[in-house]
């Protein structure tokens, strides 16, 4: 199961999915990056997402893409490096 938060800021948005964000819940994932869409600045918190597969990571990329087609940005966090 996914829950999704989000939370308005003065500078941006914050989008907070908890859950595994795979084939099953990524329709949900979606929605709010869609709707997130025209929003100047969406920061997504990852930090409760244990696991993300293809579809995860498509949605995500899909989000950027349609923000930044409306002159907007997406930007997640945490940033984390795996060796």
């Amino acid at each position: 199961m996914l829950e999704i938060s989000v939370e308005r800021h003065d500078d941006y948005v914050l989008c907070r999915p908890a859950g595994e964000l795979d084939a099953y819940t990524v329709a949900q994932f979606r929605e709010a990056l869609t709707e997130l869409a025209d929003e100047s600045y969406v920061l997504v918190d990852l930090s409760d997402v244990p696991f993300m597969d293809s579809a995860g990571l498509g949605a995500l990329i899909g989000g950027i893409r349609r923000a930044r087609e409306n002159d907007g940005d997406v930007a997640r966090w945490p940033v984390t490096v795996l060796p």
